[in-house]
């Protein structure tokens, strides 16, 4: 099974082919498409993680069809107003002149940025 940082087309659609069998019907094929995409969607945290304890640094995770434009300076220490974030997700309705969905924070996990911070527990 390809890990989510192993993911290729090839592995991909064998794994999909494997799963709806051989000569699958189409409904098998969708259903099996459906469990592998799931199966991505419950790795991203345990991914996320291991990366925040690997490299000891912030993650920014992103969805594989988004581009930057211009260099993301949000990203960069310090360059938050008021201080820094321990946690950003983009709430992606709102940029929408559509108030209903502008007023609703809806998040996806196109852009999900994670700060390293420093945790203090006390004893009770």
């Amino acid at each position: 099974m390809p890990t989510a940082g192993s993911l290729d087309l090839p592995s991909f659609r064998a794994t999909v082919d494997h799963r709806a069998g051989a000569g699958g019907s189409a409904q098998q094929t969708l259903r099996a498409l459906e469990e592998f995409r799931f199966e991505v969607i419950a790795s991203k945290p345990s991914f996320i993680l291991g990366e925040l304890k690997a490299t000891k640094l912030p993650v920014v995770f992103l969805d594989t069809d988004l581009e930057f434009y211009s260099f993301p300076h949000l990203f960069v220490p310090g360059s938050w107003p008021n201080g820094g974030r321990d946690v950003a997700i983009f709430n992606f309705w709102g940029n929408e002149t559509d108030y209903p969905h502008a007023s609703t924070p809806t998040t996806g996990s196109g852009v999900v940025f994670f700060n390293q911070v420093r945790v203090r527990v006390s004893s009770p």
